[in-house]
């Protein structure tokens, strides 16, 4: 009985020590989801302010046309 029941305890903490792996595991792929996230958020970033750098380009070259033909 006393065996059985030491058994069952080990059997217990190995569980515990796989399910806190697991856990671990998915911290690590949350984290590195997150890091992704952030990484897209500043090429959206800068895709956005090369756009707007783009329209001012065009703005300018568009004013300077203007100028030419008048």
């Amino acid at each position: 009985m006393v065996f059985e029941t030491a058994e069952m305890a080990f059997e217990t903490a190995e569980m515990a020590f796989e399910t806190a792996e697991m856990a671990f595991e998915i911290a690590e792929m949350a984290f590195e989801t997150a890091e992704m996230a952030f990484e897209t958020a500043e090429m959206a970033f800068e895709t956005t302010e090369m756009a707007f750098e783009t329209t001012e380009m065009a703005f300018e070259t568009t004013e300077m046309a203007f100028e030419t033909a008048e």
